[in-house]
């Protein structure tokens, strides 16, 4: 399936989980990575429990992409590519009770690469794991806490909790470091320069 990708939907995207991330505006207007997830979302048919999302590569918008989507026991399984790479791959798995929590639970995970800038500074997002292990998703609120470093990635707790401490949501997000930006851009100069 090819979707096309505006202006219009990234910029109220971005308005809308509160992203401020410089990569995502002009001039690179490179496609947030939780977009796909808000892509993928309006496909899945069953109650969501976990999702997984790791990011391969940058792709600028406006323009298309390819989503190509199956069905497995109880997960779903997407990937997102252009005519010249894959962007990123996205599983969601399903077991929950509740369908009708699903748009809480996406809009709750889509709003992690916002606050992650607010608290740690411009990067480079490079996977997202979230499990839910709650349906109390109402009032969530987000705990973030960075775990450990590795080669330059930064590994933050991502976990959401209620009002009255308990968990909602874990999950960690791998972060690259503001330099990585320049792997990125170099990537799509890369890319740029082979299409032409």
């Amino acid at each position: 399936m090819i979707i096309k990708i505006t202006n219009p939907d990234v910029l109220n995207f971005l308005e809308r989980t509160g992203d401020r991330n410089s990569i995502h505006q002009k001039p690179l207007n490179l496609i947030p990575g939780m977009f796909y997830l808000h892509l993928a979302s309006s496909i899945f048919t069953r109650p969501i429990k976990e999702v997984s999302i790791t990011f391969k590569a940058p792709a600028k918008y406006p323009g298309s992409v390819e989503m190509e989507y199956h069905f497995k026991g109880d997960s779903q399984t997407f990937r997102f590519s252009t005519n010249r790479e894959q962007l990123c791959d996205l599983t969601a798995k399903f077991n929950c009770t509740n369908p009708e929590l699903n748009p809480r639970k996406i809009e709750l995970i889509c709003q992690i690469p916002g606050k992650l800038v607010d608290k740690f500074g411009e990067g480079v997002y490079m996977r997202q794991q979230m499990r839910f292990v709650s349906d109390n998703v109402k009032n969530a609120r987000l705990k973030l806490k960075e775990k450990r470093a590795r080669e330059n990635l930064k590994v933050i707790s991502t976990n959401y909790h209620s009002s009255d401490g308990s968990l909602i949501a874990e999950g960690s997000a791998i972060v690259g470091p503001k330099e990585a930006l320049k792997e990125v851009l170099k990537s799509i100069k890369d890319s740029v320069q082979e299409a032409n």
